[in-house]
């Protein structure tokens, strides 16, 4: 941790974050490198996931598409012709 920004950053752990008081809830902001977002705790490690490590949880069994979220690849699924 970064004593002068307390910063705390090890992406290996998902722990990238700046902590931000703001409405009652703790929220974090994202010290990833252009990464502007303010979130909740809860959703940090979502969002790390998600967005900065691309991380797939459902791929489409007709064009092996991957998703971060099973419902938007239900979704896909819909309208995918693979």
């Amino acid at each position: 941790m970064c004593a002068e920004e307390q910063i705390v950053c090890d992406p290996s752990t998902s722990r990238h974050q700046v902590p931000i008081a703001q409405g009652g809830q703790e929220k974090v902001k994202c010290a990833w490198p252009g990464c502007s977002r303010f979130m909740t705790k809860d959703s940090f490690t979502r969002h790390v996931n998600e967005t900065h490590l691309r991380k797939v949880k459902a791929v489409c069994a007709r064009c092996e598409r991957g998703f971060p979220r099973t419902y938007m690849k239900t979704n896909h699924e819909l309208t995918c012709r693979g």
